[in-house]
């Protein structure tokens, strides 16, 4: 599959597309999840090996995005939008 295909079908620019190959943006998890469909393959294996590049800047509040429409799990219990909100103000209470 092409990057311009893949694009199309995910509804992103194929420039996104390339900035996701080089490791220079990082997916939502909706994203993620929806590339995974597409390509039949399991979201997690998208993910380099210990979720991220060495350097590279994760943004927590890119994972607590609750627009992104994804549910999240922890010890495979899933996590309401009010545990989330919840675990958002805890970081931030620590980190302010």
């Amino acid at each position: 599959m092409t990057q311009l295909e893949l694009a199309e079908k995910a509804d992103i620019s194929r420039t996104y597309v390339q900035a996701l190959e080089g490791n220079r943006k990082t997916p939502s998890l909706k994203l993620l999840g929806k590339l995974g469909d597409i390509l039949k393959v399991d979201p997690g294996s998208l993910i380099p090996s210990g979720g991220h590049l060495e350097g590279e800047r994760i943004y927590l509040e890119e994972i607590f995005d609750l627009s992104s429409g994804g549910e999240y799990w922890y010890k495979n219990r899933r996590i309401t939008e009010e545990e989330v909100e919840k675990i958002e103000k805890v970081i931030s209470a620590l980190l302010d």
